[in-house]
């Protein structure tokens, strides 16, 4: 049995990579290692952190509830799991995340106030612990946001994302499960950003965030990410935009069965636009924001976050941001390469089917 390192899903041995989102998999660490995951229990780790309880578990580690022995406050402790607590890359990548976070120092970033080793040598960090719901389960639980709500939220998504840009970060993975809803005493609706486990630290690519290799969330996947291509800010520009579409329509724009297809329409189809008459619901005075930072090219998006919070600010004035004949033809659909006809769209999640599209597409060369 295997198991996704970006998502968590377990997988038959066969599967190398993730059948939901191209993410290596790794072998699960055998029950012995579980097991002392789970000796944590209880523990004080380094003289400071009471380990409470388990309460999450994701693609690179486990998180704990845990208790600062000294001020008695509650923190989520974040540890890696098994066999990626020896992998040198993923350490490297998992201190990167407590890294880049830490280093943005923003109200809507998850704070990470430490990092360590356990007694064994594996890697831990200590972050707040946030009581509330990702924004997935907020719109369900809801059914949905009003434009006042939607206009709040996206715009600390925007301005927390703005203030890592600043600092030379790009997320590359912003989904809706990577976003926290708290109550503050002024809002039931407070962000939090998470999980920047894959972030873009710096201009120049590192190892861990070369040219060629897919990293990412399928369904919010900019196309020259789903290429395989080098990325910078305008990526997350456009995974906010299909965030904000989602939050008024009440689902993704690019859908299909296989992982695939989705980045092929990410790189080549236009976002459906919902029509009230046909009982879908609209994208509404937000229809303008959303389609200028998903048009394919990145210099027809926003430039900057700042650029796209200023026509935010426009709705929040009771306008609705139209979009001109410019941003409509940013969107309109790409041809596919010479060739890609007939590309099998079967569940096949190898290796040799992700280096293929990326060949097609001129992602390695």
């Amino acid at each position: 049995m295997r198991y996704c390192t970006t998502c968590g899903g377990r997988w038959d041995d066969s599967l190398l990579y993730c059948p939901e989102d191209g993410a290596r998999t790794e072998e699960l660490p055998d029950e012995a290692a579980e097991e002392e995951q789970d000796k944590l229990l209880g523990r004080v780790v380094d003289g400071r952190y009471r380990v409470d309880k388990k309460i999450g578990q994701g693609g690179m580690g486990n998180v704990y509830l845990a208790t600062h022995v000294v001020l008695n406050r509650r923190f989520a402790l974040k540890v890696l799991a098994g066999d990626m607590a020896r992998d040198p890359e993923v350490v490297l990548r998992f201190q990167q995340e407590a890294q880049a976070a830490s280093a943005i120092g923003q109200q809507n970033i998850i704070d990470i106030s430490d990092f360590g080793q356990l007694p064994d040598g594996t890697a831990y960090f200590v972050m707040e612990y946030l009581d509330g719901l990702s924004l997935t389960d907020a719109f369900e639980s809801q059914g949905g946001f009003s434009i006042e709500e939607t206009t709040h939220i996206v715009r600390q998504i925007a301005t927390a994302l703005g203030a890592a840009h600043g600092q030379g970060i790009v997320h590359r993975d912003l989904k809706p499960d990577n976003i926290i809803l708290v109550k503050r005493e002024e809002t039931d609706h407070f962000v939090k950003v998470l999980d920047f486990g894959i972030a873009k630290v710096g201009g120049a690519a590192s190892k861990l965030t070369k040219t060629g290799v897919i990293f990412g969330t399928p369904h919010y996947m900019a196309p020259e990410q789903a290429a395989g291509q080098s990325i910078d800010h305008r990526a997350d520009v456009y995974s906010l935009g299909i965030i904000l579409y989602e939050m008024c329509v009440g689902k993704v724009p690019f859908d299909a069965d296989t992982y695939m297809a989705i980045l092929s329409k990410h790189m080549f189809e236009p976002p459906p636009i919902p029509k009230a008459e046909l009982g879908e619901r609209e994208l509404g005075p937000f229809e303008g924001i959303v389609l200028r930072a998903l048009a394919k090219k990145p210099e027809d998006r926003y430039a900057s976050m700042d650029d796209l919070l200023h026509d935010l600010q426009r709705v929040e004035g009771g306008e609705r941001v139209r979009a001109d004949d410019a941003v409509r033809a940013a969107l309109q659909s790409q041809p596919p390469p010479p060739g890609s006809e007939g590309l099998p769209m079967r569940r096949v999640p190898t290796f040799a089917l992700v280096v293929l599209g990326l060949l097609l597409v001129g992602g390695i060369g």
